[in-house]
């Protein structure tokens, strides 16, 4: 039994460090995703647990990292005119939104960093986290 206390205690021990470091890791990781892409005003998204998946197991997920296909559409989205679907996906297309996506979404360190039933935004000044209805 000592050994599964022992690996529980760790467990615990990393899954507070990702708690601690896992907004400053990704800030660092999107400061320089922005730098690299000027064009890029906003990425936005939603991460949640379903309520309900049709019988599955619900399980907790980053959704598709969206952003705004010119400056008018971050405009009406960042005045609250838009819904973050509204905004181009961008998660399988092989843009450098999707690009980065595929290498940052971690779906324990998203939620560590944002936590549950969410939508956040990230710009070049850091991130802005709202709560999220989802049905």
């Amino acid at each position: 039994m000592q050994a599964i206390k022992n690996l529980k205690a760790r467990k615990q021990e990393i899954m507070d460090e990702i708690k601690r470091n896992a907004q400053s890791a990704l800030k660092e990781a999107f400061t320089e995703f922005f730098e690299a892409n000027p064009d890029v005003r906003l990425i936005a998204w939603s991460q949640y647990t379903p309520y309900f998946n049709d019988g599955d197991v619900c399980q907790f997920s980053v959704n598709s990292f969206c952003s705004p296909k010119d400056d008018k559409q971050a405009e009406q989205y960042l005045a609250g005119e838009l819904s973050v679907y509204d905004l181009d996906e961008h998660w399988q297309s092989g843009s450098p939104v999707g690009t980065f996506a595929k290498d940052v979404i971690d779906n324990d360190i998203f939620e560590a960093a944002f936590g549950d039933h969410v939508e956040v935004v990230a710009t070049r000044e850091g991130f802005k986290v709202a709560e999220y209805n989802h049905d």
